[in-house]
């Protein structure tokens, strides 16, 4: 295998000589591209990339031409056979469905709820899921922001579930006496 790290102009197409193989793929960049492979039998054939692609071409190529709309720095890489850069880390089933496991945390806590809007989770950008429990004592009422209200609120009752999958804040608010409210977050 074999890469190079360019320096792609908008507009302006990058001549990567030397580039022989039938197996191409960008590793890294920003953008989408056009390539366009010089094949040893002298065809070529022009066709759009996506980043971090990789695919084996027609036939043994001797020369790549990449032309991009955006300027970006870009990692390509070309070999006789698939090009597998071990980015990724982790575990992969397939049973039925797919579950990837990669880096994955996960957190709890407790956070009693009474009439005034109470955080109990903070923004997760990476948030897989959360699981809200109400433990009882009131019923609560749960929202994105210290906004939250028993009138506009999602009601989680008493004793009830609820799984949120949104990475923005969780509140909530008892109309009366308070809520013990139980969480478990899992971060991808």
């Amino acid at each position: 295998m074999k890469t190079f790290v360019t320096d792609c102009q908008a507009g302006i197409a990058q001549d990567i000589g030397g580039a022989k193989g039938s197996y191409f793929r960008i590793l890294s960049g920003d953008g989408d591209v056009k390539v366009t492979f010089f094949f040893t039998n002298g065809d070529s054939y022009r066709t759009g990339w996506k980043v971090g692609i990789g695919a084996p071409t027609m036939r043994e190529f001797k020369r790549i031409l990449i032309e991009s709309s955006i300027t970006q720095r870009m990692e390509v890489a070309w070999s006789t056979g698939p090009i597998n850069d071990n980015r990724l880390n982790g575990n992969l089933e397939i049973n039925g469905g797919v579950s990837i496991k990669a880096n994955k945390t996960a957190a709890h806590g407790a956070v009693s709820v009474g009439t005034s809007a109470t955080l109990v989770v903070a923004e997760n950008l990476g948030r897989g899921r959360c699981l809200l429990q109400n433990l009882g004592g009131s019923d609560c009422y749960v929202g994105n922001s210290s906004g939250v209200t028993t009138a506009n609120g999602i009601k989680l009752v008493a004793d009830g579930t609820m799984e949120v999958s949104f990475d923005d804040t969780v509140y909530a608010i008892t109309a009366t006496g308070t809520a013990d409210v139980r969480y478990l977050e899992e971060t991808v």
